[in-house]
């Protein structure tokens, strides 16, 4: 048996009522109310964002860095700016305008088309910042932010189909669940075989299989559960692929005994990230994941009521124009070498095509180097001078002009690629602020239930002792057989009872099973009587 809160708050407030009778054991309802006020006023605060240890503020704070700005950046994205990128290049404009007849988020589709592009690259083709630094690759990652049912999978699907995969080009799409599984993806050591086609022992060979692996994952709570088995490779692998770095592990499987060395694979991957899931990229920022991703919103607050008409349809990249060999005898032979500083002839065997950046971002570079040999680089901006020359690299790619890879990025390029940050940084400042938000409705209601359910607890074990105390008057008023005054009946009953008695014999009355038979002013001084039994 169970009682409201409610209701038995008014059973207590009615006991009180009568004169002379002791409260019984359970809650002082002032007491409660109270406490139940201040524990409602606290989750109130938590929600409010004024907890003590409530995440810090994401509001932009000034820096005398000219072109380098610490996190948060100084520099906000107005609605002029983003009017202007969105017309800055005709194939911007045309992205634009489908992702708006298409109920899509334009900067959400642009995303997506960005990675799917530099998927499609071969990774012998790189970007050099400046004369003093190693070729970097173009391998890119983008997060699209944005509760469950805002487009996110028809955003990359768009994607696919405005950028569709070349017949010759190698690209694979995966979908991976371990580290291990994106190696084995590009290449593995298979057992060599004699001439009647019986497997040697111990003889293995490397095969190629791809050079080209886009990653795509459209839950990234799925991602995050691979981070924690037991063993993963996964986030150790995405953190080195940014950077360019070897992947893979000799293993004493021997085959997926394989290493993937600097310039031997393009790997860009794709996210969706809902900001309740976000934990996935920011708990692993001191190891800089979170920063190694451009963050967009998969949704769209300025969507028109009415729906524009589809733009004319356009070919906004072709990578088939590339002309390239799929045969990878020259990335076999880089493999078994190990890296290109162990090949004979680099140049004849495995010769890297280098994107060119203007010369005016070399002082951006240099800042951003010396600030991060400083320790002065915010742990989610360490790596944006990569990321806005990746993707100014890229949109260059978009302009065709130049044969083949022969390209020179503008300094149009870096500015446009530097906008396209300021989205990143609106995103991101969305998603770390909406999960701040969800995590304090998380603490408010835990709060909440929590005291909720110690007092339903109470009134349990108050009902529990009401039932006793039932029981044993019932049982007096049985032996006696006569009616009985409520003072007498209080005398008669065990102490560890004695104190609910006049509630008890009130209860007992509404439900029947007691009869008053004298009324004289209070429970106490009233005289009681089994009830008759039909």
């Amino acid at each position: 048996m169970s009682m409201h809160v409610n209701d038995f708050q008014s059973e207590q407030e009615s006991r009180s009522a009568n004169s002379g009778d002791s409260h019984p054991k359970g809650f002082s309802v002032d007491s409660e109310t109270d406490g139940l006020r201040e524990t409602f006023e606290e989750a109130l605060s938590i929600l409010n964002g004024e907890s003590s240890d409530s995440p810090a503020s994401t509001d932009a704070v000034e820096n005398p860095d000219d072109g380098i700005k610490a996190t948060p950046y100084a520099k906000k994205l107005d609605s002029a700016t983003e009017k202007d990128f969105w017309k800055a290049r005709p194939w911007l404009k045309y992205v634009y305008d489908l992702a708006r007849a298409s109920r899509l988020s334009p900067e959400g589709l642009l995303g997506a088309i960005l990675v799917r592009v530099s998927a499609l690259i071969p990774p012998y083709v790189v970007l050099r910042l400046t004369d003093w630094t190693e070729p970097m690759s173009l391998n890119l990652n983008i997060a699209l932010i944005g509760a469950t049912g805002t487009g996110k999978s028809s955003l990359i699907s768009a994607a696919c189909r405005l950028v569709p995969l070349p017949y010759e080009n190698p690209m694979k799409e995966l979908k991976p669940k371990t580290g291990e599984s994106i190696v084995s993806k590009f290449a593995v050591m298979v057992q060599d075989k004699d001439e009647k086609g019986k497997p040697i022992p111990g003889q293995y060979h490397l095969k190629v299989l791809t050079d080209r692996v886009e990653l795509v994952q459209t839950e990234v709570s799925a991602l995050g559960a691979s981070f924690k088995m037991d063993g993963s490779t996964m986030l150790t692998t995405l953190l080195q692929a940014f950077s360019n770095e070897p992947i893979g592990a000799e293993t004493r499987q021997k085959t997926s005994s394989v290493v993937l060395c600097p310039y031997s694979y393009r790997l860009s991957a794709i996210l969706g990230v809902q900001p309740s899931e976000a934990h996935v990229l920011f708990d692993n920022t001191s190891v800089g994941f979170a920063g190694r991703f451009i963050f967009l919103l998969s949704t769209d607050a300025d969507a028109p009521a009415i729906r524009p008409e589809k733009p004319a349809e356009r070919s906004i990249f072709d990578p088939a124009r590339f002309v390239e060999s799929n045969d990878f005898d020259g990335l076999t032979d880089l493999l078994v070498a190990g890296g290109l500083s162990n090949l004979a002839n680099p140049d004849e065997t495995y010769r890297l095509t280098e994107l060119k950046l203007p010369s005016v971002i070399e002082e951006c570079v240099d800042r951003a180097r010396m600030r991060g040999v400083r320790g002065e680089t915010d742990e989610l901006d360490a790596h944006r001078i990569e990321l806005q020359a990746k993707i100014a690299a890229l949109f260059s790619l978009f302009d065709s002009r130049g044969k083949g890879w022969e390209y020179r990025v503008t300094r149009k390029d870096w500015e446009l690629a530097g906008v396209f940050l300021l989205f990143s940084d609106r995103a991101r400042s969305y998603c770390l602020n909406e999960r701040a938000r969800l995590e304090r409705q998380r603490r408010a209601r835990k709060i909440v239930d929590g005291e909720l359910a110690k007092q339903m607890a109470d009134v349990d074990m108050a009902e529990g002792h009401l039932l006793e105390t039932m029981d044993k008057v019932l049982k007096y008023l049985s032996r006696r057989g006569e009616p009985v005054q409520g003072l007498d009946v209080s005398r008669a009953i065990n102490e560890k009872w004695r104190k609910d008695v006049y509630f008890a014999i009130e209860r007992l009355h509404k439900t029947g099973r007691v009869k008053l038979v004298e009324k004289a002013g209070t429970t106490a001084s009233s005289l009681w009587a089994l009830a008759d039994v039909q």
